[in-house]
C-alpha cells in the first residue's frame, strides 16, 4: 500500500515534489519570482500565501497544507498527492512543528 503523503508542506521543504508545487503556482500565475529549484524557500512561501488569499482559503500563512491542496483541486483540478506519486525522489517535507518527514512514492 502506498505511504499517504504527509499533511503539510512548509518552508525549509526539499525535493522534487516542491517543484511541482512551484510549477502550479507558476501556472496559476503566482510564480513570476520562483525558480523551480525544489526550495520551499521564501519565495515559494510568498507565493503560496498570495494564492491562498486570492482563493479565500481558510489558512493563509504560506504553508501548504490539506486545506489548501483541496483549494487547488477544486480551483484547477491540480491533484497534488497523484501527481506527486509520479514523479520520483525523495522530499523532506518540513511540517508546521519543524518535524522532517522523507517522502518518495514506493516503487511498484
Amino acid at each position: 500500500m502506498a505511504q499517504p503523503i504527509p499533511p503539510c508542506m512548509c518552508r525549509d521543504s526539499r525535493g522534487p515534489h516542491v517543484s511541482l508545487l512551484q510549477a502550479f503556482l507558476c501556472g496559476a500565475g503566482f510564480g513570476s519570482k520562483l525558480v523551480f529549484d525544489q526550495d520551499y524557500g521564501p519565495k515559494t512561501s510568498w507565493a503560496v500565501k498570495a494564492w491562498q488569499l486570492a482563493n479565500n482559503t481558510v489558512i493563509q500563512d504560506g504553508n501548504c497544507d490539506r486545506g489548501t491542496l483541496l483549494k487547488m483541486q477544486e480551483w484547477g483540478d491540480f491533484d497534488f498527492e497523484a501527481a506527486c506519486r509520479t514523479i520520483r525522489g525523495v522530499t523532506i517535507f518540513v511540517q508546521p512543528d519543524g518535524q522532517r518527514i522523507p517522502w518518495s512514492p514506493e516503487e511498484d
